[in-house]
C-alpha cells in the first residue's frame, strides 16, 4: 500500500434530512428564545435566541432587527444563534432562513459562522437579498467537515439601505415561511463516517461500519464490512492519519488511510464474505496493529478503519475498498 498521502474527504451519498427546525408560530417576543421542533434523536439542541436587536413584538412572526449599520462588512455584536450536540457523525448540507422585511431597507447579504473556529470566518454568504418582503435564504454547509459532538451556529444580515430602519423578522409556518431549518445527514453507528467508497462488481459501493463503546477500557469495538463481493477475501486496516488515494497498487477504489497502515492480518482475521457478503471483526484495542508492531489505544487518540477486499472485474482480479470510519476514543 502507499503511505503518506493526504487529500479531500469526501462524505458518503446519502439524502439530507431535517435536523432541526425553529418554527415561530403564535405570539413572539424578541427576547423570548424559540424552541426546536422535528429535532432529529441523534442531537440535543438549543433554543433560538438572538444578540445586539431591539425588543418587538409579533405574531407567527418572530421580530429580528432593527438593523444596526447599512454596511458591507457584518456587525459581529448583532447574530441570531443556535447550537446542537450530536452523539453521531453529521455531515451538515444546508441552513434557511425565511426572512421577512418591511420598509425596503432589510439586508441584502447575509452570512453564517460556527463555532468550529470561534466563529471567525463565514462558511457561507448570500448576496443579492430583496431587501424587502419574504425571501428564504438558504445557505451551503457542505463545505463543513463531519461533525461529532457540539456545533454553534450563528447567523448574520447586513447590507441595509439605510441604518436601523428595517427588520429580518423570521416567518413561521403559519406565515408561508419555514422559520430556521437546518439540513444534514446524521450517521448511525460509533464513530464518523467519511471518504468515499467506489462501487464493486456488485453495483454498490462497500461500507465500514463501528459498534461498540468508543471507551478505551470497556475494549468493546466491532467492525463490519457490508456489500462485499460474495465469497471475496478481506481484512481490515487502520491508522491515524486520513488520505484519499484513487486506485492504489491497481485497485478499484479508493484507499482512505495515511501515514502508518496496521493490518489486521492475525490468524482469523484475514475473512471470507460467503454468501452475505460481509466480514466483521471484534478488536482488542489493547492489540493495535502498526507496521512496527502491536500497540494499546489510548484514550484521547483517533484512529480509523477501513476493509481492504478481493474482487473480479470482467474476469480480471483486483481489490477495492470499502469506505473509511474514524473513531475518537475516550
Amino acid at each position: 500500500l502507499l503511505l503518506g498521502v493526504t487529500g479531500a474527504l469526501l462524505a458518503p451519498a446519502t439524502a439530507a434530512q431535517t435536523l432541526v427546525q425553529y418554527d415561530p408560530v403564535g405570539p413572539q417576543n424578541s427576547a423570548t428564545p424559540i424552541l426546536g421542533s422535528n429535532v432529529n434523536p441523534a442531537l440535543a439542541v438549543s433554543d433560538l435566541s438572538q444578540t445586539g436587536f431591539g425588543g418587538w413584538t409579533n405574531t407567527d412572526v418572530w421580530p429580528v432587527g432593527q438593523l444596526g449599520v447599512a454596511s458591507l462588512v457584518l456587525d459581529p455584536t448583532q447574530y441570531v444563534e443556535f447550537d446542537v450536540t450530536s452523539n453521531v457523525g453529521v455531515q451538515y448540507t444546508s441552513l434557511s432562513y425565511s426572512r421577512r422585511s418591511y420598509l425596503g431597507e432589510g439586508n441584502r447579504q447575509a452570512a453564517v459562522r460556527t463555532s468550529l473556529d470561534n466563529f471567525t470566518a463565514d462558511v457561507d454568504v448570500v448576496t443579492g437579498i430583496n431587501p424587502t418582503g419574504d425571501e428564504q435564504i438558504t445557505f451551503d454547509l457542505s463545505g463543513l467537515p463531519m461533525t461529532t459532538g457540539f456545533i454553534g451556529f450563528r447567523l448574520y444580515f447586513y447590507d441595509a439601505p439605510m441604518t436601523g430602519a428595517d427588520w429580518v423578522d423570521l416567518v413561521s409556518t403559519n406565515q408561508g415561511g419555514t422559520g430556521v431549518e437546518l439540513m444534514g445527514i446524521p450517521f448511525g453507528g460509533l464513530g464518523a463516517p467519511y471518504c468515499s467508497a467506489v462501487a464493486n462488481s456488485t453495483g454498490l459501493g462497500a461500507s465500514i461500519t463501528a459498534t461498540g463503546s468508543a471507551v478505551v477500557l470497556d475494549n468493546d469495538v466491532t467492525l463490519t464490512a457490508s456489500d462485499l463481493p460474495t465469497s471475496a477475501f478481506g481484512f481490515f486496516l487502520t491508522s491515524r492519519t486520513h488520505a484519499l488515494i484513487p486506485n492504489p497498487g491497481g485497485s478499484q477504489g479508493n484507499l482512505c488511510l495515511g501515514g502508518a497502515i496496521g493490518r489486521y492480518v492475525g490468524p482469523g482475521q484475514i475473512q471470507n464474505a460467503g454468501a452475505a457478503g460481509s466480514i466483521s471483526l471484534v478488536l482488542d484495542l489493547t492489540r493495535h496493529p502498526t507496521p512496527v508492531g502491536l500497540v494499546s489505544v489510548i484514550a484521547g487518540e483517533s484512529w480509523s478503519f477501513q476493509a481492504w477486499y478481493r474482487d473480479a472485474v470482467m474476469g480480471n482480479a483486483t481489490s477495492n475498498f470499502t469506505n473509511g470510519v474514524e473513531i475518537a476514543f475516550l
